[in-house]
């Protein structure tokens, strides 16, 4: 299982994963108005990939520079989206041959490529998620598709269980989210931990250096700038002193037992989430210390703890609440409000790591060890250049 969040560039990555689909490519986008990305369906469908599209039924789409007759031609399946039970279909997901899938809020159109802001979330290789969204393709061909009986009755589906079949989706998005946010963590962590063992010493040195150079400075000078040049390097040296002494070593696991804590963590989440027990305030905050516990032993990669947590939930006896259909229509409206909160903190929240300055590094180099050898030789060279300015003054 691979996942990945973008938010830039996300038309490329789109395009390359329908063009390397090889049995079938199912699709319920609200709005489909991007020529670029219909060529690569028409490559797919001559290819002898099964194509089926579910899109609104507007103007929008009617109106585009899409031929939708000439994808039909192609034996593409274009299903149209009418409104019929009060709302639009506004779904933007994707799913590529019963494993991969790609979803968020990015509709397939040139505004979504150029313009707006989107986001685009891709999981390989889970077919167990790929199957959640599946379902729903499924329910809303039921819905939109071609109707076998010669007078087909029309009925209204069930808002309660429209609902948790989107929270269920919504669970196991936030899931993975989580899931990549503690990754990211995780690499953090990592860095701190490798550069407190390779370079450690250097640091505090070269900080110690730097802030009896601005002593001095200040005490020769005593202008106010120096003076306070040297209390934010005696403050730096501090916080880096102390950030050090409380990292703590990041296990390494083998591949099948990080294959095992992903699984495990990521169904815990969707078990054990908060919100599913608004309704209940002493349950909500069990839930959030079982998610902070969770949380914790993940990202130290500790088995047997995120095991015992997984289990625990599994059976139910973590909380001892029957988690089923009996809540109202308004009880799943809040649950779904307040996990698409949630979603949307996380995809904040992971926009923010990747744009860390660690995971910039990380994301360019996969380790840190040139970047270690390179800030090794600068720190020596300054703490060299340090040591000879302060045995002359």
């Amino acid at each position: 299982m691979n996942i990945q969040v973008l938010f830039t560039n996300i038309r490329p990555k789109l395009v390359q994963h329908l063009s390397l689909a090889t049995d079938e490519i199912r699709a319920a986008i609200a709005w489909f108005t991007d020529q670029t990305i219909a060529e690569v369906l028409v490559e797919a469908a001559q290819k002898g990939v099964k194509v089926s599209l579910i899109v609104e039924n507007d103007e929008i789409n009617h109106q585009s520079r899409i031929d939708y007759q000439t994808l039909q031609q192609h034996g593409i399946q274009i299903i149209w989206a009418d409104v019929v039970t009060g709302g639009k279909m506004h779904h933007k997901f994707c799913v590529i041959d019963r494993k991969k899938v790609l979803w968020g809020s990015y509709n397939w159109t040139y505004g979504g490529a150029i313009y707006n802001k989107e986001n685009l979330s891709i999981v390989e290789d889970d077919p167990d998620l790929a199957q959640l969204f599946l379902e729903e393709f499924n329910q809303l061909l039921e819905e939109f598709g071609p109707k076998i009986t010669a007078n087909p009755q029309k009925e209204l589906i069930n808002k309660s269980q429209e609902l948790r079949l989107t929270i269920q989706l919504l669970e196991a998005g936030i899931g993975y989210l989580q899931q990549q946010k503690s990754d990211y963590e995780t690499v953090i962590e990592r860095y701190y931990y490798q550069l407190k063992s390779a370079l450690g010493d250097l640091l505090l040195r070269h900080l110690s250096l730097k802030t009896e150079w601005a002593r001095r400075e200040a005490e020769l000078t005593t202008k106010n700038q120096d003076k306070q040049r040297y209390e934010g390097y005696r403050v730096e040296y501090e916080r880096v002193n102390t950030q050090l002494s409380q990292v703590e070593e990041v296990v390494e696991v083998d591949e099948n037992t990080e294959k095992k804590l992903k699984k495990m963590y990521r169904e815990a989440i969707i078990l054990g989430h908060p919100d599913k027990f608004m309704n209940d305030l002493a349950k909500q905050q069990k839930a959030q210390a079982i998610a902070t516990e969770l949380i914790a032993a993940y990202q130290r990669r500790d088995l047997a703890k995120v095991t015992e947590i997984w289990q625990s939930l599994k059976e139910g006896t973590a909380f001892g609440i029957d988690w089923s259909d009996s809540k109202s229509g308004d009880d799943w409206q809040q649950i779904h409000d307040r996990l698409l909160l949630r979603r949307d903190d996380l995809l904040r929240e992971i926009k923010l790591l990747e744009a860390d300055e660690i995971m910039v590094v990380y994301g360019q180099m996969g380790n840190f060890e040139k970047h270690f050898s390179d800030l090794r030789i600068r720190l020596q060279q300054d703490i060299k250049n340090l040591e000879k300015q302060l045995k002359v003054s």
